[in-house]
């Protein structure tokens, strides 16, 4: 393979977690070959970074700071809890074809609900703060 260039190698759309980047490390001065896997790649990275489409999450994650979600997105914590936000509350407490998950939460202007399980919708009345 040390005879083709880069721009001939075939594609790949996915990374695996195993799957090895070639890094050059002490480029100014003493330049060494190095690799570093995808599952390391932005493990000490602190700045902004900003992601279009669906983001997949998987194992144990840690998020500092904050995590802005737009467009009614899913954040899912685990595999058995999910946080809906935005404002496609359920119709009814067993609206069907609604895709509800038990877990899942969402709130509006008034109402903040909550899937107890995949056919049922519960909800509290919200009220504003005593002074």
């Amino acid at each position: 393979m040390a005879d083709r260039k880069v721009s001939e190698l075939p594609s790949v759309t996915r990374l695996d977690a195993n799957d090895v980047f070639m890094v050059i490390t002490s480029f100014e001065t003493r330049p060494t070959s190095n690799k570093i896997k995808a599952l390391n790649l932005f493990a000490n990275v602190s700045t902004d970074v900003g992601f279009t489409g669906t983001v997949n999450v998987e194992g144990d994650s840690t998020f500092r700071g904050s995590i802005t979600i737009s467009n009614n997105g899913i954040l899912d914590c685990s595999s058995n809890s999910h946080l809906v936000l935005g404002s496609s509350t359920p119709a009814s407490n067993n609206a069907s074809g609604s895709g509800k998950n038990a877990g899942e939460i969402w709130f509006d202007a008034n109402y903040l609900y909550i899937a107890t399980d995949e056919s049922t919708v519960k909800r509290v009345a919200l009220s504003d703060f005593d002074s």
